[in-house]
């Protein structure tokens, strides 16, 4: 996806990855996206949070995946984000 090897047009790529943006600052751009595993009574289990930075020095991927009790792709992506932060990506 980031490479652009994929079968998709230049269009198909460029709505993907405007899609994809979560949150723009000076630092970076953030594109992900999130999911979330329920067990067999429905109940979350499994948050995940995927996806790139693009900061003037690079592009960084990344992919955080945690299993708990009521965890979400949302708590994943909040965990991320303050990281990014921190480390100053966006």
């Amino acid at each position: 996806l980031v490479s652009g090897a994929l079968p998709f047009s230049p269009r198909a790529f460029s709505f993907l990855k405007e899609l994809m943006r979560c949150r723009k600052t000076d630092r970076g751009t953030l594109y992900g996206k999130t999911g979330s595993g329920t067990d067999a009574k429905g109940r979350c289990m499994l948050g995940c949070f995927v996806g790139f930075v693009e900061t003037q020095d690079g592009l960084y991927c990344f992919a955080c995946a945690v299993k708990g009790e009521q965890v979400t792709g949302k708590d994943v992506r909040a965990i991320v984000e303050a990281f990014l932060e921190e480390q100053g990506y966006v």
